[in-house]
């Protein structure tokens, strides 16, 4: 009984240091950094408002820590769709789409394309990865061959498309994977995803 008591009073203890811990992140305003204080002697941490200097600020025995309370990746978007018929017109169609809020993004799409019937001559099938403002220069072109012939044989090919983004989707907007060929052909299976990130450092 005295131990289950003891025990008792650490959960509790330990859910109070918590409810407090997480009020006093919520109410750090300093445009999502986080400030703490790292106790030289033992290792305890604690957070600290900046504005206020409440609970109170960091002593002369805690060093100071910052970090970003967003991080990394914060967010995934993605579109699954599983068919569209492209007509034989060389003009773009969109195939999927998927709109997606302020940021900044990594996109990838992966696309498998076949004929659209029997009996089609070798035929390129374009795909791109576009932003709905159509930016020039932003987006990401792959081309396959697709056939077949009259006993129903096929040459089928998969696309992937990436591209990343760090200004045409700072307002959101919409993502989407187009195709255009010359002859019908089916997309299938199209997966779009667009990651957000908290910062992006192409070369």
């Amino acid at each position: 009984m005295f131990r289950s008591k003891k025990l008792a009073v650490a959960v509790g203890g330990a859910v109070a240091a918590l409810a407090v811990g997480s009020f006093a992140l919520a109410a750090i305003p300093d445009g999502g950094i986080i400030h703490g204080c790292y106790k030289k002697d033992t290792g305890a941490l604690r957070i600290y408002d900046n504005a206020t200097n409440l609970p109170k600020a960091c002593t002369d025995k805690e060093a100071a820590l910052d970090w970003n309370q967003q991080g990394g990746a914060s967010n995934a978007y993605s579109r699954v769709a599983a068919y569209t018929q492209v007509p034989g017109s060389s003009t773009w169609t969109t195939v999927a789409s998927r709109t997606v809020p302020a940021g900044k993004y990594v996109l990838s799409a992966k696309v498998y394309v076949r004929p659209g019937g029997l009996n089609t001559p070798s035929s390129i099938v374009g795909c791109a990865l576009r932003v709905a403002d159509g930016a020039g220069g932003l987006s990401d072109y792959s081309y396959a061959t697709v056939s077949s012939d009259g006993s129903g044989d096929v040459l089928v090919a998969t696309i992937a498309l990436a591209n990343n983004n760090t200004t045409v989707l700072a307002n959101g907007g919409a993502v989407s994977v187009e195709c255009e060929s010359p002859q019908p052909i089916e997309a299938r299976q199209v997966k779009l995803t667009a990651l957000q990130v908290a910062s992006l450092d192409y070369q």
